[in-house]
């Protein structure tokens, strides 16, 4: 795409077409997040990985560094549990437990019960999950490309504000970032959710911190390309620096074209126009 710079300028010996290992390297880290972040509420995200990493966009995600799955199987009372969970079955969960499930069982993604419950809104099954013991910090530490994650923040991106104050009262964590650098504000931004952003105001967060393992986004800058404007008009409102660029020059208005976010791009045509005026 045009609007986000793929890399850093390569060094003037090296050949055209020819990638060295460390320029390689530089450019990973910021390019897998960027796809992360484009693809993170979409059951497709593997897919898009691969479909890059094998036009030598990136590297193969498969290859850098990760940690291996934990393959301790699964009991058949902790699968019943991780499935309840997701579909939001509070019964199923109740009896799961009962049969003697692991409260902090996880899958072979790293998701626990408790993250996957998040991750859909189900608020019963959250409480309940919470009630009988499951870990409100319990960390996603295998998944390539959500290591970091917490319940909270999955529950902070995809809007559930239900979810992100039940998960508070439990005791959750707000200062934690995950593999790319991502705060429980950039989620919150990212999932247009401003009574998350409310809240995590109230705990004095910072508003402003650039996610320094991937491009160096704001939370503006995150919420522009996941077509949040309400949490792009909340962040203004709380005098952010709405100008701001990522660490490749790009502004909001890039994110958010590069993004497809329309509703974006119609709220910086008219908050910000200079913006909108530029082309690539």
């Amino acid at each position: 795409p045009q609007t986000i710079p793929k890399t850093d300028p390569q060094p003037q010996a090296t050949p055209p077409g020819q990638v060295t290992s460390s320029a390689s390297s530089k450019r990973l880290v910021p390019l897998l997040g960027l796809l992360a972040l484009a693809c993170l509420a979409h059951t497709q995200r593997d897919t898009l990985f691969s479909w890059a990493a094998a036009r030598g966009w990136i590297a193969d995600p498969a290859q850098v560094g990760q940690a291996q799955p934990d393959l301790r199987p699964l009991t058949a009372a902790d699968q019943s549990l991780i499935e309840a969970a997701h579909r939001g079955d509070v019964a199923a969960v109740d009896q799961a437990l009962d049969a003697g499930a692991n409260v902090n069982a996880f899958d072979r993604t790293g998701e626990s019960a408790l993250m996957q419950a998040a991750a859909e809104g189900q608020l019963d099954v959250v409480r309940r999950l919470l009630q009988r013991g499951a870990d409100p910090q319990f960390t996603n530490s295998i998944h390539p490309h959500r290591k970091g994650d917490t319940a909270l923040l999955r529950a902070a991106y995809r809007g559930h504000q239900e979810v992100f104050f039940a998960l508070l009262q439990a005791g959750a964590r707000t200062d934690v970032k995950n593999q790319w650098g991502w705060t429980s504000v950039h989620m919150a931004a990212g999932g247009d959710c401003v009574p998350c952003l409310d809240a995590l105001l109230e705990r004095q967060l910072p508003l402003d911190e650039t996610a320094d393992a991937n491009r160096g986004e704001t939370p503006f800058l995150m919420a522009a390309g996941q077509d949040a404007p309400h949490a792009m008009a909340w962040l203004q409102a709380h005098h952010v620096n709405v100008r701001a660029k990522d660490a490749h020059g790009e502004d909001a208005m890039g994110w958010a074209r590069f993004f497809k976010a329309k509703a974006s791009q119609d709220w910086l045509t008219q908050h910000l126009p200079e913006q909108a005026g530029r082309t690539h």
